[in-house]
């Protein structure tokens, strides 16, 4: 058994890790993943060298999904994507297996942690409606990507309030309310809908202890469920879903064993069928893992639905559990019609959820350690080549500065830096070819060698990301220059298949059989693809 110490101190690794996650404010953002996963692998490591794990079969799924997730990496094209992605899906098996070292009462303070983080969102939610009505005289908020990752992590923590509940005290009852508010002012019907429905069970189920009466207290939010759901219905939500859901299945169906890759489905899917955003968290599973990562991750919901019902059985923490029930259910009903689930903040907080009722392992102490410092020699050179895609951002951006200041040579240096630390990154690539480009335009007698190391860049940037249609485009206009029409029809038309909407392609593919115009350098912009246009 742990020590009292020993369990404050993964307590608070739990409370940083939620807190980092922040962060990245509910986008995808690979510094704060590799924060999180270089802490919690430092966290697993010190453990593994001073305890015996002993793992039980409910750590089995995760072990696969993980495994499954690791193998189709190899098979990848967006290898760059990837990697980020596994940082956070293994960060959160770390997380799902340390959880199983807490008491019952540092579990509980973890929700607390969680409710009061939510209690912050609620109010950053109500500062932005009154900033919007004090702006336009209107309450209005624009569902972004990031506002319904925020809203999925509110709908989770909403049950997870219900838990501190008490006769008598009304503060926690207001919390409640406070986070159901916060959902209905983001106008989502469909998380109002949910949060409606998630009132309604837990009131209902504690109609008895908590002395209320279900007419005056549950109906409201029965009547709140019944008119939001008509409205869904109404405005063709699940149709116009459902549709989406079609035009995704090409994706899942040409990757249908191994998957596009953990992380690459938004990639793949405007690739293959030309939709850009995956509204359903189970088949993006499915087209970035295959069948095998989908069937590993069901498992894991299954072993979590038994175990927790096991828990219901008993009188004990019986309220805990059930709303722990609710919660999950809730995060995979709007990640059924959603994909918020992949930001770390949501991710973790949904390894936790499941690993919850879950003890899967017992710890021993180890009568030999494994030595410290050979722990320490072998992580520290780990965690410092993890690091590197850190320190290459910051090359590229004192490269993007040098290149606003027409300093190409230093750009350069900088950019090929950045690949020395992050040779996946195909913006990397792709900006090194811009720089090429522009210095052959600036050189006085070149001899088009600039040029040649401008197109074998753009090459490799391709071969880095086939998913994005600019890189097409980049090496067609490339190509269109070296006087090559062949390969720059090819590309451009790769370019337009991906993305047959976009103006800078079509006024560019028009522009074919017409007299070749000569292009300015132009440097003075972060984005040097103004240049090609």
């Amino acid at each position: 058994m742990l020590q009292a110490s020993e369990n404050n101190f993964v307590f608070l690794i739990f409370v940083a890790s939620f807190i980092i996650s922040l962060f990245a404010r509910f986008l995808p953002t690979v510094e704060i993943y590799i924060a999180l996963f270089v802490m919690l692998s430092a966290v697993f490591v010190f453990f593994f060298a001073q305890f015996r794990l002993k793992l039980s079969y409910s750590f089995l799924p995760v072990i696969l999904f993980v495994l499954a997730a690791l193998v189709i990496y190899h098979f990848s094209d967006y290898k760059y994507n990837v990697r980020n992605e596994l940082y956070i899906l293994l960060s959160s098996a770390i997380l799902y297996l340390l959880n199983s070292l807490l008491k019952d009462n540092e579990r509980k303070n973890i929700l607390f942690v969680l409710v009061f983080i939510a209690i912050l969102l609620s109010i950053y939610i109500f500062s932005a409606v009154a900033l919007s009505f004090i702006l336009t005289n209107r309450f209005e908020v624009f569902l972004t990507k990031e506002l319904h990752a925020m809203i999925c992590f509110l709908l989770c923590v909403l049950p997870l309030s219900f838990i501190f509940w008490k006769p008598g005290n009304k503060l926690y009852f207001y919390v409640s309310i406070a986070l159901f508010l916060a959902i209905m002012l983001t106008k989502s019907i469909l998380a109002t809908t949910i949060a409606s429905a998630q009132f309604c069970m837990f009131l209902f189920s504690v109609r008895n202890e908590l002395k209320i009466k279900p007419a005056t207290i549950v109906s409201p939010f029965c009547l709140s469920f019944a008119t939001n759901s008509i409205f869904l219905i109404k405005s063709r939500f699940f149709s116009l879903t459902f549709n989406t859901w079609l035009k995704l299945l090409p994706a899942a169906k040409e990757n249908l064993l191994f998957g596009v890759g953990f992380g690459n489905c938004n990639s793949a899917s405007s690739f293959f069928c030309g939709a850009e955003y995956t509204s359903n968290m189970f088949l993006k599973i499915l087209i970035e893992t295959g069948i095998l990562g989908t069937a590993a991750f069901i498992f894991v919901i299954i072993a979590f639905l038994a175990n927790v019902l096991k828990k219901l059985e008993c009188e004990q923490n019986k309220k805990v559990y059930f709303c722990i029930l609710i919660s999950l259910l809730s995060f995979l009903v709007y990640n059924f019609f959603n994909s918020s689930a992949f930001v770390s903040t949501n991710f973790l907080l949904l390894f936790f959820l499941l690993s919850y009722p879950t003890n899967v392992c017992v710890v021993e102490k180890r009568k030999t350690k494994v030595n410290f410092y050979c722990i320490l020699a072998i992580f520290l050179p780990f965690s410092l080549a993890v690091s590197y895609p850190v320190y290459s951002s910051q090359n590229y951006k004192k490269a993007i500065t040098f290149i606003n200041a027409q300093k190409y040579l230093s750009a350069e240096k900088e950019i090929l830096k950045a690949l020395k630390g992050d040779c996946l990154n195909p913006k990397y690539m792709s900006k090194l070819s811009d720089i090429y480009f522009i210095r052959y335009q600036t050189i006085a007698n070149s001899n088009e060698y600039y040029l040649d190391l401008a197109i074998e860049a753009a090459n490799e940037a391709l071969f880095l990301n086939k998913y994005k249609p600019y890189h097409y485009y980049q090496l067609s206009y490339l190509y269109k220059i070296k006087g090559n029409e062949q390969l720059s029809l090819k590309y451009i038309n790769k370019a337009l298949k991906i993305d047959a909407n976009n103006p800078l392609y079509k006024s560019f593919y028009n522009d074919f059989g017409k007299p070749s115009i000569s292009i300015p350098a132009s440097s003075t912009t972060e984005n040097i693809k103004i240049a090609y246009s």
